[in-house]
C-alpha cells in the first residue's frame, strides 16, 4: 500500500516515537544509577516497566533519597507532569493511521483511529507535529539533565553509599 502522507510528517512521527523511547531509556538508566546497579541488573529491573511505572519508581527513589522538598524532586515532578500531558497526544500520533490532509499538500495530514464507536478522523498540521516533537525533545533533555546532575555532576549532593 502506498503511503499518502508527506515525508515531513513521517519524519515528525518518527521523532516523536524516538524521543519517547529515549526518555524511557533515560529513566531506566536513572533508576539503575540511583540504585548503584550494573547494566545487567538494571536492565532486569527496568526492562519490563511501562513508562508510568518508570515515573512512579523514579519519583519514589528520588523522594527517598532527597525528601519531598528537594529541588531535584520538585524538578522531576514538573517533568513528570509535562510528560503525562504529552503522553496521550504521543500515543494518538504513534498509534494512528495517516493519510493526506485537508490541503492535499505536505503541510497537513489526517490521523485516523478505529474505535469501538467507529472511526475517528482528525486533521493535523505539520506545524502541530513539529511543536509536539520539540516538546518531546525537551522532555528527553530534561530527564537526561536531571539524571546527569544527580548521579554525576553533583554526586556529592547524594548521601554516601556505605
Amino acid at each position: 500500500m502506498r503511503l499518502t502522507i508527506s515525508e515531513a510528517f513521517l519524519t515528525e512521527i518518527g521523532r516523536i516515537a524516538v524521543y519517547q523511547t529515549h526518555t524511557e531509556a533515560q529513566m531506566s538508566l536513572f533508576i539503575q544509577e540511583l540504585l548503584y546497579l550494573d547494566d545487567a541488573k538494571g536492565n532486569i529491573i527496568t526492562s519490563g516497566l511501562r513508562i508510568n511505572e518508570l515515573v512512579t519508581t523514579l519519583e519514589a527513589l528520588l523522594t527517598n533519597e532527597f525528601g519531598t522538598q528537594h529541588r531535584y524532586v520538585i524538578r522531576f515532578k514538573k517533568f513528570s507532569s509535562a510528560l503525562d500531558k504529552l503522553r496521550k497526544k504521543r500515543n494518538e500520533i504513534v498509534h494512528s493511521m495517516w493519510s493526506f490532509g485537508s490541503t492535499l499538500k505536505a503541510n497537513s495530514a489526517t490521523r485516523s483511529k478505529i474505535k469501538r464507536r467507529g472511526r475517528e478522523f482528525v486533521s493535523v498540521t505539520l506545524d502541530e507535529m513539529k511543536e509536539l516533537s520539540k516538546k518531546m525533545e525537551h522532555l528527553e533533555w530534561e530527564i537526561s539533565d536531571i539524571r546527569v546532575r544527580v548521579c554525576h555532576y553533583e554526586a556529592s549532593a547524594r548521601p554516601s553509599r556505605v
